[in-house]
């Protein structure tokens, strides 16, 4: 079944810009293992990628599921599945098998939690084309506590396509992604492959306003090394703490390549925020 995501226009075939970033809370300094997340992007540049099951909004990555499914395609699907679910089970038992897993295909919910699943061994980095917008400070870096970091992935792109990992802009619609149930078995049974770089970079228009991209990989949970010049300088929040901005200080003064620091500060008469050197 067809997505119903708005059409692109021409804008969205364009390469992205060349500074993306990624907004961070403050590191937690009593937490070690956050520390080190922390730690691993700012001195050592590397991003991690995070299972879609992780992300702020429950219908990110999960498109509308339609029940379309008929009885002849879920024996299909058991005939072809069947044979390496349920090797080594014997004859007797087999049958018993067979109904209890033919009852559960006719729950969506199971289906659904199936194609979940599915979802847990890819990654998804989101970043985004402003540094300036206060809502992402407020949403992403706790409430201009935090940080923002800009990269410069241009020169990476080939390798990073090679590694199974595409820039891709999010595509914002007032209509939600549809799956069919039918859709969905012939991909578990590897009859189909599903347009899942669609369905993974679709959300809500109420988003917009993050201006996102996205990296996604065949690999979630992990973090994944770019080369060090690829992080071109560390933004400091309007509230960021001195404690958070020593911690953040003494990462970049390690680096392998050196990195600018700069602060946001909030304009005096108007909503804005304005990105100054802070390297002083």
């Amino acid at each position: 079944m067809d997505s119903q995501i708005d059409t692109a226009d021409a804008e969205d075939e364009v390469l992205p810009p060349t500074s993306l970033y990624k907004f961070k809370p403050p590191p937690r300094l009593s937490d070690e293992k956050d520390l080190e997340r922390h730690r691993a992007l700012v001195e050592r540049s590397s991003l991690w990628f995070a299972n879609p099951s992780t992300l702020n909004d429950p219908f990110d990555c999960m498109p509308a599921l339609v029940e379309d499914a008929t009885d002849e395609d879920l024996e299909r699907y058991l005939r072809i599945v069947a044979p390496r679910r349920l090797a080594g089970v014997s004859e007797r038992d087999r049958a018993t098998r067979l109904s209890h897993v033919r009852e559960r295909l006719r729950s969506a919910e199971f289906i659904r939690d199936t194609f979940r699943q599915q979802l847990q061994g890819l990654g998804v980095l989101s970043l985004t084309e402003s540094c300036e917008e206060p809502l992402l400070w407020a949403h992403y870096a706790d409430g201009h506590r935090g940080y923002c970091v800009e990269l410069d992935l241009n020169d990476q792109w080939e390798v990073l396509e090679r590694e199974t990992l595409l820039p891709i802009r999010v595509r914002y619609a007032s209509a939600r992604p549809v799956v069919g149930t039918r859709t969905l078995l012939r991909a578990l049974s590897g009859e189909a492959k599903l347009p899942l770089f669609e369905w993974l970079t679709a959300k809500d228009i109420r988003w917009q306003y993050e201006r996102e991209w996205r990296l996604v990989g065949e690999t979630g949970a992990l973090c994944r090394p770019v080369p060090s010049h690829c992080v071109r300088a560390v933004i400091l929040g309007a509230c960021c703490s001195p404690e958070a901005e020593s911690t953040l200080r003494r990462w970049c003064a390690k680096r392998e390549s050196p990195v600018k620091i700069r602060r946001a500060l909030a304009a005096p008469d108007t909503f804005d925020l304005s990105i100054v050197d802070a390297d002083g």
